[in-house]
């Protein structure tokens, strides 16, 4: 299965688990589900400056709409820093 398959796949269940909104830091291991978060017609990507930022956001919205609160980030660092 490649990359984008699987992205497409893990896109696709946030889509079916009713999430609006994803929020995130690009990174060498997510790009590809950031490319297809970017193409999806329904669910809103927000590029955030700092990973801490984007699970706090995620945290939020999730307490808010009631829906899973989504933040992706990549390996090393960007695991590290939410």
């Amino acid at each position: 299965m490649g990359e984008q398959q699987v992205a497409q796949i893990i896109v696709e269940s946030i889509y079916n688990a009713g999430v609006k909104t994803v929020f995130g830091i690009p990174g060498a291991k997510v790009d590809a589900i950031f490319d297809t978060l970017s193409d999806h017609p329904e669910i809103r990507l927000v590029v955030c400056r700092h990973e801490q930022n984007a699970a706090f956001m995620a945290a939020a919205m999730g307490r808010i709409t009631g829906r899973p609160g989504v933040c992706i980030a990549t390996s090393g660092p960007g695991a590290g820093n939410l």
